[in-house]
């Protein structure tokens, strides 16, 4: 066999390798990635395997009883359903704005409600995300449909 065709033939081989190794990546199909939260059925549950609890209403009214997780072990997250609405209540320990909503929002004022400053962020006078921090914990409500403002604070006074 010729210089040129065992080049070929190693090229060949070498495409065929890197084939195989890009096989079961995200965005084929059967490929998954990896869930970060577990499910609970009680908050109390996911409490002691997170080592710091959270009080929260454990109903809302017009939301069903929420689905309860922990995302790796670090952050308690409710998540209280209306038909397709979601409001989400969430803790983790630390500083961090943890609510994941990255939208810009036309409104962001601060209140303050027992004690810790709260950012508030919406449009129109209502709100959407509401992040702040307390006790060495940062906490977050976030909601698909705005609420009015005085409903979002006297829900977030019953949070700690």
């Amino acid at each position: 066999m010729g210089k040129k065709a065992i080049a070929a033939l190693l090229c060949a081989l070498g495409l065929l390798g890197l084939a195989a190794c890009g096989a079961g990546k995200t965005g084929e199909p059967g490929a998954r990635i990896a869930n970060p939260f577990a499910d609970y059925d009680t908050l109390a549950e996911a409490a002691e395997a997170a080592g710091f609890d959270l009080a929260a209403p454990e109903r809302i009214d017009g939301y069903d009883p929420p689905l309860v997780q922990l995302m790796s072990g670090k952050m308690l997250q409710l998540i209280f359903r209306s038909g397709e609405q979601r409001l989400i209540i969430r803790k983790a320990a630390g500083r961090d704005d943890i609510s994941g909503d990255y939208n810009s929002y036309a409104e962001t004022k601060t209140a303050r409600i027992n004690g810790a400053d709260v950012t508030l962020k919406g449009a129109d006078g209502k709100v959407s995300t509401a992040v702040w921090c307390a006790g060495g914990y940062s906490y977050a409500v976030t909601t698909d449909t705005p609420m009015a403002r005085d409903v979002i604070m006297d829900l977030i006074a019953e949070i700690a």
